[in-house]
């Protein structure tokens, strides 16, 4: 299952890639947005062409993590200290993900921010066998 749902996000991710010419769009990833949201906002505007007013951004980043809050299921916490998947899993995943930064890189787009990803790679905690 969650092989398919990898490869699925990469065929996404190269449609989009590839389909896209010339500044028809930029890469924003979830996890840059999260880490510095006045920088991306930034970004976002700029490439939009949209004016900076800094009270709605000033607005914005206050409200940031918005009013709604999922509760923390059980496998969610333990995603927290435990890493769902095999090395076989892994090595997939870590491919396609590979594929798709290289993919940004020959756009010139913003590369994936792979220290960020909590199982990449290097970056694993517990993995399963």
């Amino acid at each position: 299952f969650a092989s398919r749902l990898a490869v699925g996000w990469k065929e996404l991710a190269a449609t989009w890639i590839n389909s896209t010419h010339g500044d028809d769009a930029i890469a924003l990833h979830f996890e840059t947005l999260r880490l510095n949201p006045e920088t991306s906002l930034h970004t976002v505007l700029s490439y939009l062409n949209i004016a900076w007013d800094s009270r709605r951004l000033s607005c914005v980043l206050s409200h940031i993590d918005g009013p709604f809050r999922r509760p923390q299921s059980p496998q969610n916490l333990m995603f927290k200290s435990r890493d769902p998947f095999n090395t076989k899993l892994h090595a997939l995943i870590d491919g396609l993900i590979e594929e798709v930064d290289d993919m940004l890189t020959k756009r010139g787009w913003t590369q994936i921010p792979l220290h960020l990803y909590k199982f990449y790679k290097g970056n694993k905690t517990k993995q399963r066998d």
